[in-house]
């Protein structure tokens, strides 16, 4: 319950969701030992966001998110403005910032983008896969057959798609499928 509170939530949590949250933020904050703060601080309010431990529409204040992660502001703000960028947050002068909420406009928008640059990235990469690039795609594969839980999962979904569009060195295609997986993600988990 704490680590919502922490993040600026007013709202009053039941005691079986405020264990869900907390168990789902210990799960996705291990050691920044040797990370980058604004990379550590972005890592885990992307991850909080895109599974759903942090729910659209929620304000989020810099000091109580720096209190929590033990960081100073700086990062934070770095952090917030990079995944604003990315389309999880929204920040309004004089209003703070807010968590994107979800919409069956901008998630039929998504998947549509997905649908047209998927595509074109195995188009651009498939002369250059080797047996290498197809095993580590099919490992992947394999083990999302047998994987469980449901953020794993969506995580192996990635690794797939990434292990066909990496050889292709396209950096900001590749980056910004990326993105599209982490925004879909939100509504993928939503869904089960």
């Amino acid at each position: 319950f704490r680590a919502r509170q922490s993040f600026g939530y007013k709202n009053e949590l039941c005691v079986q969701e405020a264990q869900v949250a907390v168990g789902l933020l210990e799960r996705v904050e291990p050691s920044h030992d040797g990370e980058i703060a604004t990379d550590y601080v972005e890592r885990i309010m992307r991850s909080a966001i895109v599974s759903g431990v942090i729910a659209g529409g929620e304000s989020l204040r810099q000091e109580h998110v720096a209190d929590a992660l033990g960081v100073s502001r700086t990062p934070v703000r770095e952090a917030f403005q990079r995944l604003e960028r990315e389309g999880f947050l929204r920040m309004t002068p004089r209003r703070g910032v807010t968590v994107t909420s979800l919409s069956a406009v901008e998630a039929e928008e998504l998947f549509a983008i997905r649908a047209v640059l998927e595509p074109l990235a195995l188009e651009r990469v498939f002369s250059m896969l080797t047996k290498r690039d197809l095993g580590q795609a099919e490992d992947v594969l394999d083990a999302s057959q047998v994987e469980r839980d449901l953020h794993r999962l969506a995580e192996l979904n990635w690794d797939f798609h990434s292990a066909l569009f990496m050889p292709s060195e396209q950096p900001l295609l590749t980056a910004t499928l990326r993105g599209l997986h982490l925004n879909c993600r939100r509504y993928e988990l939503l869904g089960r």
